[in-house]
């Protein structure tokens, strides 16, 4: 869990940026997410370990966000291995670049899930991302051809959509505009059940080896650090500059808000090409 100090410059929410970042925000939305990772890196290491990852193989990582698991999977293939990891945010990227220096196995792009280059993947690792995809049924079927025989397709998300976020949503949306709850969580995201990605893979010709559910926590200490995070996974769907620090404590007060502990119902899925 990210930990702020007192001295952590951060500023009330209002309105929306529509992804473009003000010259007074004290944080841009890839240094937030960068910071604020932490849950999504502790279940990923199970998506880790389910991938089964070999030494020498060619590995895609489809959304890797500013790298954590993309150095995790080039330690693992070693350096016969190779890690092409994409995402179609170029501030993540960048910071992932910057972190990834002593890595020459990996190659880092600016691309997304329909762009994607390269042919015949050992495997797919692919962590708190398809629920992003718009379109999975292109998907599925653009992975089964870019996947060699016999490789894998491992993936990580939540079991249909969150519920359990609408009342932090809702409360939320009261600074970062009464549109911020349907942006965020439909039309920036579509969720699906277990059900549906077991059909999604086999209508494309995978083999589906695994669906387990596992129930997860995710906790916030502050207010902060969860204005933090939404900034950081909405890719700055709001503007955290214009309302200042006693603004955001007065209403943490008035609302008894002291820290966010909240469920996650999780989906590993590991699907094989035949």
């Amino acid at each position: 869990m990210a930990v702020f100090t007192d001295n952590t410059p951060i500023s009330l929410i209002k309105g929306f940026s529509n992804g473009r970042h003000n010259r007074r925000c004290h944080w841009f939305p890839a240094s937030d997410y960068n910071q604020l990772q932490d849950h999504q890196k502790i279940v990923g290491e199970a998506l880790i370990n389910l991938a089964g990852v070999q030494q020498g193989e060619k590995v895609l990582d489809l959304g890797c966000g500013t790298g954590h698991f993309t150095r995790v999977l080039s330690e693992l293939v070693g350096p016969e291995g190779r890690v092409v990891a994409v995402d179609p945010d170029a501030e993540r990227i960048k910071i992932a670049k910057e972190s990834s220096k002593k890595k020459p196995n990996i190659k880092f792009l600016v691309e997304n899930d329909q762009t994607f280059p390269g042919q015949d993947y050992d495997l797919v690792f692919c962590n708190h991302v398809i629920q992003r995809v718009m379109d999975k049924v292109a998907l599925f079927k653009r992975l089964h051809e870019k996947l060699r025989s016999g490789g894998s397709f491992v993936l990580l998300t939540f079991d249909g959509t969150p519920e359990f976020m609408a009342d932090i949503l809702d409360a939320f949306s009261e600074f970062a505009g009464p549109d911020f709850h349907h942006k965020l969580m439909y039309e920036q995201q579509v969720w699906e059940t277990a059900s549906t990605y077991r059909e999604l893979a086999e209508a494309a010709g995978f083999v589906v080896k695994s669906i387990d559910t596992k129930q997860s926590h995710e906790e916030w200490g502050s207010l902060k650090e969860l204005i933090s995070y939404f900034h950081g996974v909405s890719h700055g769907l709001f503007d955290i500059s214009t309302v200042d620090e006693e603004s955001l404590e007065q209403y943490r007060v008035e609302n008894n808000l002291r820290s966010f502990h909240v469920p996650r119902k999780l989906l590993y899925i590991k699907v094989t090409k035949p």
